[in-house]
C-alpha cells in the first residue's frame, strides 16, 4: 500500500515492498497529509510502489494509505463546520459524535 512520507525522511525500507517512486498528493506542500513517521510533522509525499506506481501511471488517482493510521493537518478553527450543517467538501451533513 502506499505511504505517506515527507521528502526527509524518505522512502520507506520494508521487506518485500520497494516504495521507489513518490507522487505529489493535490495541494502540495499545503496539503492535509502528514509525514508517517513518529514525531515528524512535515507535509507528506505520497511513495508507491511499482505494481502502485504502474496503476498511477495508468491513471489511478485515489489510493488508500498504508500504515495504523494516516496522520491529517487540520484547518484553523474558523473553518471547522458546525453539526448538522452541509459541508462545504460533500454533500452529507457533518454530525458531532
Amino acid at each position: 500500500m502506499p505511504i505517506a512520507r515527507c521528502a526527509s525522511c524518505g522512502a520507506p525500507n520494508r521487506k518485500g515492498n520497494a516504495y521507489g517512486v513518490a507522487v505529489i498528493p493535490v495541494g502540495y506542500p499545503d496539503c492535509a497529509i502528514v509525514c508517517s513517521v513518529p514525531g515528524c510533522e512535515n507535509p507528506a509525499l505520497i511513495w508507491l510502489t511499482a505494481w502502485e506506481t504502474a496503476e498511477f501511471n495508468g491513471g489511478r488517482r485515489i489510493f488508500n494509505l498504508s500504515g495504523r493510521s494516516p496522520k491529517v493537518r487540520l484547518a484553523e478553527p474558523r473553518s471547522h463546520v458546525a453539526s448538522d450543517e452541509p459541508s462545504p467538501f460533500c454533500s452529507m451533513p457533518v454530525h458531532a459524535g
